[in-house]
């Protein structure tokens, strides 16, 4: 029986960042379009290929990628989350087909397929290091098994999605059958038989199963929220305990970055051109604002509300407690700007709609934040959040609350 339980992520990080290589090579396609650019195999015995949709996963990618000069292949799904082209001048930004090919699923699964294929034809033999969202599970085994590569050349690392992950695990309790079910893939895969994108995108449910193989790990902010579960059965239970779980903070990460990588991330994420706070970069703003001012910044995160009329009559309520002791500033849900017109009446700074919050919390982490429950607030720091907007029903929140990862001192 393995036990696999790290805490911190010292070791399987610092297992990933001794092999190394020449030069990063990354390959980005964009969430709605793919950009017309060609890329160029590497010579390297050891390759790296990323392929993430989600914000988080994204961000832990992103971080890795900028820890070691092996080659990497990287697939975003959110090309906003890392402005590509504050890359260093060894990336090769890779996007394949034409502007008009929408990503899809196919999409997304025969390019990985075909990357691997075009990296064994010039390194045949190398080494594959994935590193994918928790939800794709299967893809790294089908772009595999699919060139005839077997899994003992490749390490798999799949990345939990966020509050999603958490709150999917348990929708499934009965994980009975789920080791088969992923032999019988792996079987599949080797042939040649069609294959349904989806089953390539959304297998979630086979991610532990996955992570008793011994070539796979599972990156996990809180692992322990899994066992601590009160539907985790003994049967889960013990499956958890014969998986490699590695505890990763991504703000870890980031501060084993050299002080040069450090600050292409912080570029690349939250110093995209279009940041701006009035006529200023987002970053040249928050600068002064922390070096003039004695009230300390409290940010207010959105998402969809049931109505703006709501949003609003919370908002003169948070504005009533909060005002005296803060700088108010508002950050609105990427899909949901509505009520920025009220935030902006009302003398609160309205931060860009794209920008990646949990990057801007891990740059200022003397500011506040509060406001819609969502993935954002596993990414704060201890004490840095200090109120909800109706409350955390998440069970990973509501644990994190419990164990006084937060500091609220209200909720709307």
């Amino acid at each position: 029986m393995r036990n696999k339980i790290i805490l911190w992520s010292v070791a399987s990080f610092a297992l990933a960042t001794l092999i190394v290589g020449t030069g990063i090579l990354s390959y980005f396609i964009g969430y709605n379009r793919m950009l017309n650019r060609p890329y160029t195999v590497v010579r390297s015995d050891v390759n790296f290929i990323y392929v993430n949709y989600a914000t988080l996963p994204i961000l832990h990618s992103s971080l890795h990628f900028l820890s070691h000069d092996t080659p990497s292949y990287v697939f975003f799904g959110r090309d906003n989350t890392y402005y590509v082209n504050k890359m260093p001048d060894h990336v090769q930004l890779f996007s394949p087909g034409d502007a008009n090919i929408a990503v899809t699923p196919t999409v997304i699964a025969e390019r990985t397929r075909q990357l691997v294929a075009d990296i064994e034809e010039v390194n045949p033999g190398s080494t594959y290091h994935f590193f994918v969202d928790d939800f794709m599970t299967l893809l790294p085994f089908y772009a595999l098994l699919r060139n005839n590569i077997p899994l003992e050349r490749a390490h798999i690392t799949l990345i939990t999605n966020g509050t999603a992950t958490y709150h999917h695990f348990f929708t499934m309790v009965d994980f009975t059958g789920t080791q088969e079910k992923l032999e019988d893939w792996l079987e599949i895969f080797k042939g040649t038989a069609q294959v349904t994108p989806s089953v390539l995108t959304d297998t979630r449910n086979l991610s532990l199963a996955a992570a008793m193989m011994p070539n796979v790990e599972w990156w996990m902010q809180f692992p322990e929220f899994m066992f601590l579960h009160p539907h985790a059965t003994p049967a889960v239970r013990q499956m958890l305990m014969q998986a490699s779980l590695v505890k990763v903070q991504p703000q870890d990460l980031l501060h084993r970055l050299t002080p040069e990588m450090r600050d292409l991330f912080f570029n690349a994420t939250i110093g995209h051109p279009t940041f701006q706070i009035g006529d200023q970069p987002l970053r040249t703003a928050l600068d002064g604002y922390f070096n003039n001012q004695e009230k300390p910044i409290m940010i207010i995160s959105g998402t969809n509300p049931n109505s703006p009329t709501l949003a609003t009559t919370i908002l003169d309520q948070i504005i009533e407690e909060f005002s005296d002791d803060y700088i108010l500033m508002w950050k609105p849900h990427p899909a949901y700007t509505a009520t920025d017109a009220a935030m902006q009446a009302r003398g609160i700074t309205v931060l860009p709609a794209r920008l990646p919050m949990e990057v801007l919390m891990w740059a200022y982490p003397d500011l506040y934040i509060g406001g819609y429950q969502s993935s954002l607030y596993l990414a704060t720091a201890i004490g840095q959040t200090r109120f909800t907007i109706g409350g955390f029903t998440l069970e990973i929140l509501e644990f994190l609350d419990d164990n006084n990862w937060f500091n609220i001192s209200h909720t709307f």
